[in-house]
């Protein structure tokens, strides 16, 4: 049995994930969608609705910005009340 359990190395490089106040493209998004899903998921319905080029789609389009759409933007005065504007 090989590996490096008993070795005490680990060689993989640890991660660096982007720090929010150093990533200005990551501060500015932030100030705008605090709810990444629900814009995702409205994007993610805009795409499937251009590519079936039907009423169908439009309708998913619709009806789910129609529900993200607002409570995005309660959650979003919500997280701004709770902890500011940083």
């Amino acid at each position: 049995m090989t590996g490096t359990s008993g070795s005490g190395g680990d060689f993989r490089p640890e991660r660096q994930f982007p720090s929010p106040k150093s990533d200005r493209v990551l501060v500015q998004l932030t100030e705008v969608v605090s709810f990444p899903s629900y814009f995702e998921e409205c994007v993610e319905w805009l795409g499937w609705a251009m590519m079936t080029w039907s009423w169908v789609g439009l309708g998913f389009l619709l009806f789910t910005c129609a529900n993200l759409v607002p409570r995005g933007r309660v959650n979003h005065k919500w997280y701004l009340d709770k902890f500011g504007e940083d």
